[in-house]
């Protein structure tokens, strides 16, 4: 059974902050990530130290937030590309180089995604100190969320 952290925290704040995700999904990610706040007794908006130097931090990862939210790849405006890989599938031969690129963007793609979390999480540390705190679908549902309820969109 999975169970969820400080790493997840971190995403689902950052996702309940991305302008382009749909209502519904900025909807769900405030609720998860207060429901996870809670029981991680962790708050990204709120510091325990005021003083300036951990402002400047604070700022520095909300910007940084605002950074992981603007990653993008090939795939990052459609909803179902499955037409767009029959077209190139349709290339025959030319579509090997098409294919073959695209897999190392996408990894790239996906690399640069981990390294943001990986900063992330060592400036939470900075910020907040260490947590380690793991926590249950079932805690998240004591607090009113099921994080496998996803919010039905209408495309």
């Amino acid at each position: 059974m999975r169970d969820y952290g400080i790493r997840d925290l971190i995403r689902v704040f950052a996702h309940s902050q991305k302008s382009s995700d749909y209502q519904e999904m900025r909807e769900y990610n405030t609720r998860f990530y207060t429901a996870l706040s809670a029981l991680l007794n962790a708050q990204l908006d709120n510091l325990h130290d005021d003083s300036f130097r951990s402002r400047i931090l604070l700022r520095h990862f909300n910007i940084t937030i605002e950074s992981y939210n603007r990653q993008v790849n090939p795939y990052s405006g459609y909803l179902e590309a499955g037409l767009l890989h029959k077209s190139i599938n349709e290339l025959g031969e030319k579509a090997k180089r098409i294919q073959d690129t695209e897999r190392v963007l996408m990894d790239c793609a996906q690399s640069i995604v981990e390294l943001h979390l990986d900063y992330l999480e060592a400036m939470f540390i900075g910020l907040w100190g260490e947590n380690k705190t793991r926590v249950s679908r079932e805690g998240l549902m004591d607090q009113g969320f099921d994080p496998l309820d996803l919010p039905e969109i209408d495309f």
